[in-house]
C-alpha cells in the first residue's frame, strides 16, 4: 500500500474525546492534508467534520479505512467492512485480534495491523518535504545557468547524508 496515493481514509472509532485516539488520529491525519470521513454511530460531527454511522454509508471511493476500536467492536465493523466491498484496512495497534485475522484471511484480504498510521504518514510527510529541499538545495546550486553539481556529487554530499531518509517500508 503506497501511502503516497492516499486521498481520503475513513475512521472507525472517532470520537469528540480529545484524550482519546479516535480524536488524536482524526486531527493528525486531517492536519497532514488527508480528507477523513469519520464512522461512529455516537455523534453526527466530530471536529466539525459530519460522521458515516456505518461503513456500509461510507462513499465507495475510500482508499483506505482505519479501526481505532476495541477488536470486539472491531469484529462487527470488519464483518460489514467485507460485506461493503471495501479491501484496504489499517487496524491501529490494540484494535487487532486472531478473529479479525481469521475473517480477514476467509476472505482473502490483507490488512495493515499493529503499526501507527500517524507514524506511518509522518514518514512520508518528512520524505516529501526533504524531496523538496533537496530539490531546492540542486535549483539554488545551478546559480548563472550552469550547472555546478554533477549528479554523482549530489549523492555523495553531505545534505543528502545528513537528511534523506529511506521512504516508509512497504506494505
Amino acid at each position: 500500500m503506497d501511502l503516497r496515493s492516499l486521498k481520503r481514509i475513513a475512521l472507525v472509532g472517532a470520537t469528540k474525546n480529545k484524550e482519546k485516539f479516535g480524536n488524536i488520529v482524526l486531527r493528525d491525519l486531517t492536519k497532514k492534508g488527508y480528507e477523513v470521513i469519520p464512522v461512529t454511530p455516537k455523534y453526527d460531527e466530530v471536529e466539525e467534520i459530519k460522521t458515516v454511522n456505518k461503513v456500509e454509508n461510507l462513499p465507495k471511493d475510500i482508499d483506505l479505512i482505519v479501526f481505532v476500536v476495541p477488536p470486539k467492536i472491531g469484529i462487527k465493523v470488519t464483518k460489514e467492512t467485507i460485506n461493503s466491498e471495501f479491501k484496504n484496512l489499517w487496524y491501529q495497534p490494540g484494535a487487532y485480534s486472531e478473529e479479525i485475522e481469521n475473517i480477514l484471511s476467509e476472505n482473502d484480504i490483507k490488512a495493515i495491523h499493529d503499526i501507527c498510521i500517524m507514524v506511518e504518514t509522518s514518514k512520508v510527510l518528512w520524505w516529501q518535504v526533504k524531496k523538496a529541499l533537496i530539490g531546492l538545495k540542486f535549483l539554488i546550486s545551478l546559480g548563472n545557468n550552469k550547472l555546478k553539481i554533477k549528479k554523482r556529487t549530489l549523492m555523495k554530499s553531505k545534505f543528502l547524508k545528513n537528511f534523506l531518509i529511506l521512504p516508509f517500508s512497504q506494505f
